[in-house]
């Protein structure tokens, strides 16, 4: 899956930092509430950073991969360098769901213990971490078709916009 290789992208443009911003920043809506029924690119453009996620109307998906990026200086002219990820809210809410979960699950036969003669099963806690990586995996994998096609829609939305004309 290509959302979680975290490997780098690459943009060029012939010109400015400046205008390649001023370019991207023309296709890009600053609210999701622009472009709530057309749908396209939401975010923010600067010349020091770009943060670009595809909106699709009617669907809500935390999971969307958003374009991390900024611009750099090169011999041709400006480089857009970036990576797609899950967003930060994604990010940090992953590793806590399971920490969440893998405490209730550790929790419930330690009271099952305290509350009975029977002692805690092993299995049961191994089998929940596994059930819970399950679930995490499912969450993220599932996603993955719309996500790889919210990729190429947004390098074929970056590259249009600053290789097209003035």
């Amino acid at each position: 899956m290509r959302l979680l290789d975290h490997q780098p992208v690459y943009f060029e443009f012939a010109g400015p930092p400046s205008e390649a911003a001023r370019r991207l920043a023309a296709v890009v809506h600053p609210s999701i509430y622009r472009c709530y029924v057309t749908g396209g690119l939401v975010g923010r453009v600067t010349e020091q950073s770009v943060l670009i996620a595809r909106h699709r109307p009617g669907i809500h998906n935390s999971f969307a991969p958003v374009l991390y990026a900024e611009f750099q200086p090169a011999q041709t002219g400006t480089l857009l360098v970036g990576r797609f990820q899950f967003s930060k809210f994604v990010r940090l809410f992953l590793p806590a769901w399971v920490g969440i979960f893998s405490f209730f699950v550790i929790l419930t036969p330690w009271v099952e213990a305290r509350s009975s003669a029977s002692r805690p099963d092993l299995l049961h806690i191994i089998g929940s971490f596994l059930f819970s990586g399950l679930v995490t995996f499912a969450l993220v994998r599932l996603r993955a078709p719309w996500a790889d096609e919210d990729i190429e829609f947004i390098r074929q939305q970056v590259c249009g916009a600053l290789k097209g004309a003035a």
